[in-house]
């Protein structure tokens, strides 16, 4: 591969030059992206994944799953929820199938505050209870192929924004500060190639398409990862079709091999969204629920709102819910930001299909996925 990009590189590129070529490019396509995403206010749709993972004895764990998602910027918020179609893992050397209870994991991200709505817990009788966990919006990241699934992950590189990564190098192209390379134009697509410390960088944009990602290649002597992506125009923004992943790391004693499918559907762009969608209520949350509040401090049964912290205490004395095995927690170590008022009325539910919940053993091998992937996001910036 690199004795291929070699040889495409222009005749007139010197050596040790930095990126060479029409170095304006980087500013046009930051531009062109954007533009692409201003136009995008709300979007809904779903999206089917397909994922595997393998070590040198062959898979490790598969499965299909079901994201739908609901995103509106006007109001800063985003919803999205997790369906576990079939997972299978390894077990004692054989891919077994693992069952799933038929619950769904939910998830919001409002303002400053990210809720995920999940059976985290077990009653003494074996049954699933639904927990309502409170964080600081930043732990709403998305990952390829994950539960937590807003879909504007996917216009992004690696969760880098792509004006970000050509920004910097709009200020820095052509000096001896950027790998080795160059970035030209043929037609709408813009390629851009460059090389630092046995590290192989190649990306292909569409100016026809929003200025928006198509391929990024990354090689070395321990890791390569593939992304490629496919656009739809809805209205007047392009949007993912489909995104690909082929990640391996090429470690001896822990390395393996990460492939994902992510196939968009109904996806549907600036269309009217029911503000009411975006409500602790319409997730599913009842009173009672059991609430771990790490942004506003505090363990706590829900009554209808989010209380304050100070409040908490009380409330769940009076309610004698330390009786029932909810704890009161301490608040002493709690992030600033404030109450985060969220009640309202109950809206139609986000999924009409039955829903599956992504489960402990798939959340493992979620876990190993998000692993390898930190690996290479570290690289995206050069």
């Amino acid at each position: 591969l690199v004795a291929m990009a070699v040889f495409l590189l222009p005749l007139n590129v010197p050596a040790l030059a930095g990126v060479t070529g029409d170095i304006g490019l980087f500013q046009t396509l930051a531009d062109a992206h954007r533009s692409n995403t201003a136009q995008i206010t709300t979007w809904q749709g779903s999206a089917n994944i397909a994922k595997d993972e393998s070590d040198s004895d062959g898979l490790l764990a598969r499965g299909h799953y079901q994201a739908t998602f609901t995103v509106d910027t006007s109001v800063d918020a985003a919803r999205w929820s997790w369906l576990t179609k079939d997972h299978q893992e390894r077990v004692n050397g054989k891919l077994t199938d693992i069952p799933q209870d038929g619950l769904i994991s939910q998830e919001m991200k409002k303002g400053e505050a990210f809720f995920r709505y999940a059976p985290l817990l077990r009653t003494p009788d074996n049954q699933r209870e639904f927990t309502l966990i409170i964080l600081p919006a930043i732990e709403a990241k998305s990952r390829e192929g994950a539960d937590s699934f807003n879909p504007f992950y996917y216009m992004t590189q690696g969760g880098i924004e792509i004006p970000a990564i050509l920004d910097t190098n709009t200020r820095i192209g052509g000096s001896l500060d950027m790998p080795d390379g160059y970035i030209k134009r043929d037609g709408d697509r813009v390629i851009w190639h460059t090389e630092k410390d046995g590290i192989v960088r190649h990306r292909e944009f569409d100016l026809s398409q929003g200025g928006n990602l198509l391929l990024y290649h990354s090689t070395s002597a321990v890791f390569e990862s593939r992304l490629e992506w496919t656009y739809e125009k809805q209205g007047t923004a392009w949007v993912p079709k489909s995104y690909r992943g082929h990640v391996v790391d090429k470690d001896k004693l822990h390395g393996g091999t990460q492939n994902f499918v992510i196939e968009f559907a109904r996806n549907q762009v600036n269309e009217p969204i029911n503000p009411e969608l975006f409500t602790l209520e319409a997730m599913g949350v009842r009173k009672g629920t059991r609430v771990s509040d790490n942004l506003n401090g505090g363990i706590y049964p829900y009554v209808g709102s989010l209380i304050e912290p100070s409040e908490a205490g009380a409330r769940l004395k009076d309610a004698k819910i330390g009786e029932a095995g909810v704890g009161t927690g301490s608040a002493s170590s709690r992030p600033s930001g404030g109450r985060v008022p969220l009640a309202g009325t109950p809206a139609p539910a986000l999924v009409a299909e039955k829903p599956n919940q992504l489960g402990s053993h798939t959340l493992i091998f979620t876990v190993g996925l998000v692993a390898m992937l930190i690996l290479f996001v570290s690289w995206f910036l050069l």
